[in-house]
């Protein structure tokens, strides 16, 4: 977990039928432009990130629910979302609350 991640795919309205694919790396026709976007995982339980605006963010991290999950706190705002698969070259999760899905590689 502990590097930096950078987005592959990345859906929205996860599990329902409105399903929405708004970004895939180098794919033409993106909803989204997620090429700058990053997110780097500290050991010491920090991150980093760069959001599709180009600003910079930081916050905490750590694994909950017996290590099947993750949560992030940044500016005071949580989220917990669901370890799909994690390996040295995918970082794939699931936002249930806000029914985002995204499959990440290293940068």
């Amino acid at each position: 977990m502990a590097k930096t991640w950078v987005y592959q795919e990345y859906y929205s309205n996860f599990s329902t039928t409105s399903v929405q694919l708004l970004y895939k790396r180098g794919a033409s026709g993106n909803s989204l432009n997620l090429d700058g976007d990053y997110i780097t995982f500290k050991k010491d339980g920090t991150f980093e990130r760069r959001d599709l605006n180009g600003n910079m963010k930081t916050g905490t991290w750590q694994y909950v629910n017996n290590d099947t999950q993750v949560k992030t706190v940044e500016d005071g705002v949580e989220h917990v979302s669901t370890t799909i698969n994690l390996n040295a070259s995918n970082y794939t999760w699931h936002d249930v609350a806000d029914r985002s899905y995204g499959i990440m590689i290293p940068r």
